[in-house]
C-alpha cells in the first residue's frame, strides 16, 4: 500500500538526483497542487513537481522524464491506476517566466503558485512572474469553462464501455466495433458475466435513446456506473486469466 512516506520519498529522491546530476542546467524546483499544501491523499492523489530550466533543452526534459517515470516505478506504482504520471513534470524555462510566456502565469495558476508553491531546490523565481491582466484571467476562465460540453462528457463515458469491451474482445480473436455487435459477441463469449452484460445491453438502449432526446441526469448516472462495472469486470478477467478464445 502506497504511504505519506512513499509520496515524501519520491520527490526527496527527485530532487537528490538533480541536485546531484543536472542542477547547472535548472533554476528551479517546486512542489505544487495537494502535496504542496500537504493534503493529498497516498494512493490516490498525484505528485505535482514545477521545473524551472535555465534555457530550453529538449534532451534535459526527457531526462527530467525519465527520472521521474524510474522513481514512479519504484514507490507509486499503484497510483498509476488513477494517474497515468503519478510523479507529474510541467517544465518551463526561465525567459519564458520573466516574458510573461509561462503557464505559470496564466489566471488561475498565478494566484494558486504564489501562495501554495513550495520551492525544493534553486532560486525562487516568483518575483519574476508577470502578474496577468485581470481581463486576460477572466478570458482564459471563461474559455476553459466554455469548453466543458455535457455531451462531450456523456459520449466519453459510452467510448469507455463500448470501446474497452470491443478491445477486451479482440484479445480472444473478436473484432467488432458497432455497439449492436459488441453487446451480441461479449454475452456470447462470456455468459455467465451477467452484471457486465446486463450493464452493456443498458448502455445499449441509452446510447439509442442518445439519438433521439438528451439524456436525463439519472441516465447519466446510469452510463457512468456502467463504465465503471465494465471497466472493472475486464481487469478481473484480465487477472484471473479468464480469456475465453475463439476460432
Amino acid at each position: 500500500m502506497v504511504s505519506r512516506e512513499n509520496y515524501e520519498d519520491s520527490v526527496n529522491e527527485f530532487v537528490s538526483i538533480i541536485e546531484r546530476e543536472l542542477a547547472d542546467k535548472l533554476v528551479a524546483v517546486y512542489a505544487a497542487g495537494s502535496f504542496a499544501r500537504g493534503d493529498y491523499k497516498p494512493g490516490r492523489s498525484d505528485i505535482d513537481l514545477y521545473v524551472v530550466m535555465k534555457q530550453e533543452d529538449e534532451g534535459l526534459k526527457r531526462k527530467l522524464h525519465e527520472i521521474a517515470r524510474r522513481i514512479e516505478d519504484k514507490n507509486l506504482k499503484e497510483v498509476k491506476n488513477y494517474h497515468p504520471e503519478p510523479l507529474s513534470l510541467a517544465i518551463t524555462t526561465l525567459d519564458e517566466v520573466k516574458s510573461g510566456k509561462s503557464w505559470l502565469g496564466l489566471g488561475w495558476e498565478y494566484h494558486v503558485f504564489l501562495r501554495e508553491g513550495k520551492l525544493l531546490h534553486g532560486t525562487d523565481v516568483k518575483e519574476f512572474i508577470q502578474k496577468p491582466a485581470r481581463e486576460n484571467e477572466i478570458l482564459l476562465a471563461r474559455e476553459f469553462l466554455g469548453s466543458l460540453k455535457r455531451g462531450h462528457e456523456i459520449y466519453r463515458l459510452f467510448s469507455v464501455v463500448f470501446r474497452a469491451t470491443s478491445i477486451f474482445l479482440s484479445l480472444s480473436g473478436v473484432y467488432v466495433a458497432a455497439k449492436e455487435n459488441v453487446v451480441k459477441e461479449f454475452k456470447t463469449a462470456y455468459p455467465n458475466e451477467k452484471d457486465s452484460i446486463k450493464a452493456l445491453e443498458r448502455s445499449y438502449e441509452l446510447w439509442n435513446l442518445w439519438a433521439e432526446r438528451e439524456l436525463a441526469d439519472e441516465e447519466v448516472l446510469e452510463v457512468f456506473n456502467a463504465a465503471l462495472k465494465i471497466v472493472d469486470a475486464i481487469s478481473r478477467l484480465l487477472k484471473t486469466g479468464e480469456i475465453v478464445v475463439c476460432t
